[in-house]
């Protein structure tokens, strides 16, 4: 009786362990998501297998320069993307009846290892989509991204703010040219100039208007980028701009227009 007790035990023991086994079957795992509708955003999350653990990260945009965003899977994040490639296989073999067609797109490209499907339909992907995805993986660390970000954006404005004069206007520069800024006292009269007033937002001073921006600062790779917000102003659309921060210094920046 004895034995048999301690068999059963053992057995359950192995299939217990059997069900907290992780499955994913790939060596890397990379998932694209392009979406939007006149402005198009990409992110993407890829995964790879070391030993008997799945690390996953967010590979765009990058922000490893803010904060790593390595993470180890735990079985219920392993399973909900072996769930999410499941799914995937199904809409790839049998095409979804789409929910909804519109100018707005949404596009998931999945490598897994050597093999890629595309998945260009609005699709059901109950509670497996991209962005599920991302919070139930890196929710905590994207909260801590957040805290990283505001820390980082606050030592930006510490040398942003105040005014500062271009050598060609900022919302006129092409997408080859760099603009050179120079730091100018408060007290200084002209027409022509930018002024960063608060950790969020800033003037574009032109001659016969000034144009209010809210801003942001973004991280991706080795890249700090400043956008402005593009907003309704009455009838008028004020469109938002994107630069890349070439070198910023207490008296000195240089900027040119760039994408995270």
């Amino acid at each position: 009786m004895l034995r048999h007790f301690t068999l059963l035990i053992l057995l359950t023991t192995v299939l217990f362990a059997k069900c907290q086994n992780r499955k994913s079957s790939f060596s890397t795992l990379t998932i694209g998501f392009q979406y939007g509708d006149e402005a198009m955003s990409y992110e993407e999350l890829h995964f790879k297998k070391i030993g008997d653990k799945i690390i996953g990260s967010i590979s765009h945009p990058n922000t490893d320069k803010v904060l790593l965003s390595d993470v180890d899977l735990n079985i219920s994040q392993t399973k909900t993307i072996d769930s999410f490639l499941s799914l995937t296989e199904k809409y790839n073999t049998t095409p979804c009846k789409e929910r909804n067609v519109s100018s707005y797109i949404q596009y998931y490209t999945v490598i897994k290892d050597s093999d890629t499907i595309k998945i260009y339909r609005f699709c059901d992907w109950q509670n497996l989509t991209f962005f599920r995805i991302k919070q139930k993986i890196f929710g905590t660390y994207l909260k801590s991204l957040e805290i990283k970000k505001a820390t980082k954006s606050a030592e930006y404005f510490q040398i942003f703010k105040g005014k500062w004069k271009e050598n060609t206007p900022l919302d006129k520069l092409s997408l080859t040219s760099v603009c050179d800024l120079t730091k100018i006292r408060q007290d200084t009269v002209t027409n022509n100039y930018i002024e960063f007033i608060s950790p969020t937002k800033l003037v574009l001073h032109r001659k016969n208007r000034n144009v209010y921006y809210n801003y942001n600062f973004q991280f991706s790779g080795q890249n700090t980028y400043l956008q402005l917000d593009a907003y309704q102003n009455g009838e008028e659309f004020i469109y938002g701009h994107s630069f890349v921060i070439i070198q910023s210094g207490n008296n000195v920046m240089k900027l040119s227009r760039g994408f995270p």
